[in-house]
């Protein structure tokens, strides 16, 4: 299976995702989050027919608007099916020590996920 990597921009997160390992940091302040994450949920339909073992995303965004989050969130969705395979899913949330609502909204979406969370201060 082929990488995925996307370049950031001063208004999109760079999107670094391999065999087993989904990285995404920066910002995402994007007109048009679906047009964005088209390759990203493309490439990840393809993992979900042969995942590895452990899938772990790592999350390291400065910033994400709320359009952003809802697509962020539903491939996070698509990716917790991994779980009902018997394999492992895992997300680890970086936040600067002093940025609250990053931990807020990463606590909201482990809530709704049903997945624990693994906070990384940075």
């Amino acid at each position: 299976m082929d990488d995925l990597i996307i370049r950031p921009t001063d208004k999109s997160m760079a999107v670094d995702i391999s065999y087993g390992i989904l990285n995404f940091t920066g910002r995402s302040i994007l007109t048009d989050p679906k047009i964005f994450f088209d390759p990203i949920n493309t490439w990840v339909g393809k993992y979900l027919k042969n995942p590895a073992d452990e899938t772990v995303v790592n999350i390291k965004l400065e910033y994400i608007d709320t359009s952003s989050t809802q697509s962020l969130y539903q491939m996070l969705r698509q990716l917790n099916s991994v779980r009902k395979k018997g394999l492992v899913f895992m997300v680890n949330w970086y936040i600067e020590d002093d940025d609250p609502e990053m931990k807020e909204l990463g606590e909201l979406i482990e809530q709704r996920l049903g997945v624990e969370f693994h906070y990384i201060l940075y």
